[in-house]
């Protein structure tokens, strides 16, 4: 038996007597050779695709006229669109280190301009895994008032290999790669069909900007949706009404797979065009806004945010004075706010407490009035004043809150108190004791002496005694914890 299987062996692999019965039998019958060539025929020797009407099947022909051409086994379409550098999304150049910024990733500052492709891909479904295949692989790269396109078709299911073989290559690169939703979508699908392909160790993670959360961090709180599409419509000054929508192009490809007409494909390649161009403008937009040329008043505030999760301290701080002059409210208030926790972080406490006085003044902000206790208390020394802060927010704070200031009041009147009787104590005879007074806060604070107990009596596990106090058998000492009530 192992005899008769190495004779076979032998055989297929042409050597032996039996090759030449092997070598005769030729294709299985019925089967379709793969690759491109048994999709489609043998390429033309002569003249490329389309040099006779003969030489050439009729699909074949089909794609010859949308442009498409074989390159090292793969149908490649190149072709230049021509963009004009319109103000309000032009495809401008983007310097070095606003695309690091951008990114928050230096190696985007010694990436070369011009080996950076936008890539975008086209998929027979969008739910990802290992059943939606990227038919289409569309690549451009910035030129002189325009784009270098290409793009990638795969013809025949059987042929994939080739396709991302080439597409790994690609990836693997000096330049960075810039997509829309990549991230979560074409790269992570790109590397599922290597896995498939037995290309796995070729995969490296390319240097790579995705800009959808740009999008939505820095223009997110103006548009409905953070789809391509209306970021078009609502950043680039320009609309798709002639366009195929993405959900019909899965279906285009199965009938082009069907008939093997390449027209089913011609408003599919038109769609991928228009969205690597869009990428190349989109950048360029958030470029100019991420160099401060913001396009609305209420940018800054987004802008401040997205220089601060950056490290950009300085451009942050900028940003939200600015923010807090011109954006309308209630955007006013969200950038006092980050602004003066910014500069307390920094170190700057006095800058950051006239903003806290600020938004405490104008909106009764309950965080800027605890943060004015704190800097009353500790910073200026200054517990009367801690205590009339503490005291107001008291009155309007909500149930959620009110214990906290709840307990600062309590915890102030007890530093008061117990420096007023040490005062008391030192200025009186050696040896004589100060009489046991009444804390000031008993006459208004309901329960007692403690704030544990004015708790209870509030959420009425215990009767309120409001004025009812006794002299403690002993004196508090400094980090003393008062015992909470029992239910």
């Amino acid at each position: 038996m192992i005899a008769a299987l190495r004779q076979r062996l032998r055989a297929l692999a042409g050597e032996g007597a039996g090759a030449g019965r092997v070598r005769a039998l030729g294709p299985v019958a019925g089967r379709r050779p793969r690759g491109i060539a048994g999709s489609f025929g043998p390429p033309p020797q002569h003249g490329g695709w389309g040099a006779g009407a003969g030489a050439v099947p009729a699909p074949a022909r089909g794609l010859a006229r949308l442009g498409f051409h074989l390159d090292e086994g793969v149908l490649v379409r190149r072709l230049v669109v021509r963009v004009g550098q319109q103000a309000a999304g032009g495809l401008d150049a983007v310097a070095p280190e606003v695309v690091a910024l951008l990114a928050g990733d230096l190696a985007w500052a010694a990436a070369d301009p011009a080996a950076v492709w936008y890539f975008d891909t086209e998929t027979t479904g969008l739910a990802g895994g290992t059943g939606t295949i990227p038919f289409l692989y569309g690549w451009g790269r910035r030129i002189a008032g325009g784009m270098e396109l290409e793009q990638w078709l795969l013809a025949d299911l059987g042929a994939e290999e080739l396709l991302v073989d080439r597409a790994l290559r690609r990836l693997a690169g000096p330049g960075g790669v810039v997509t829309f939703n990549g991230t979560a979508y074409d790269l992570p699908l790109v590397r599922t069909r290597a896995i498939l392909a037995r290309r796995e160790r070729d995969w490296r993670g390319p240097l790579h900007l995705d800009l959808l959360p740009l999008v939505r961090r820095l223009f997110g709180y103006r548009l409905r949706r953070c789809t391509l599409a209306e970021v078009e419509r609502q950043l680039l000054a320009s609309g798709r009404s002639d366009d195929l929508a993405g959900s019909e192009v899965p279906e285009r490809y199965r009938c082009f797979l069907r008939d093997g007409d390449g027209s089913h494909l011609a408003e599919v390649l038109t769609h991928n065009e228009r969205d690597i161009v869009s990428l190349g403008r989109l950048l360029a937009v958030l470029g100019r806004q991420a160099a401060g040329a913001v396009q609305e008043p209420g940018d800054h505030l987004p802008l401040a945010r997205f220089y601060e999760a950056r490290g950009a301290t300085a451009s942050a701080l900028r940003a939200y004075a600015t923010a807090l002059d011109v954006v309308a409210p209630p955007l006013d208030r969200v950038s006092a706010r980050h602004h003066a926790r910014l500069l307390r972080r920094e170190g700057r406490p006095a800058e950051a407490a006239e903003l806290w006085r600020m938004l405490w003044e104008r909106w009764g902000d309950l965080e800027a009035a605890e943060a004015l206790c704190v800097d009353h208390e500790w910073r200026r020394g200054d517990l009367e004043a801690a205590l009339g802060v503490a005291e107001r927010a008291l009155g309007v704070a909500p149930p959620a809150l009110a214990d906290r200031f709840a307990r600062r009041i309590w915890r102030l009147e007890r530093r008061r108190g117990r420096g007023s009787a040490a005062r008391r104590r030192d200025a009186g005879p050696e040896g004589s004791r100060a009489p046991a007074v009444p804390p000031p806060w008993s006459a208004w604070l309901p329960g007692g002496a403690s704030y544990e107990a004015w708790q209870a009596a509030r959420r009425r596990r215990a009767p309120a005694t409001s004025g009812t106090w006794a002299a403690p058998t002993t004196a508090p000492r400094e980090g003393d914890r008062p015992v909470a009530l029992s239910a």
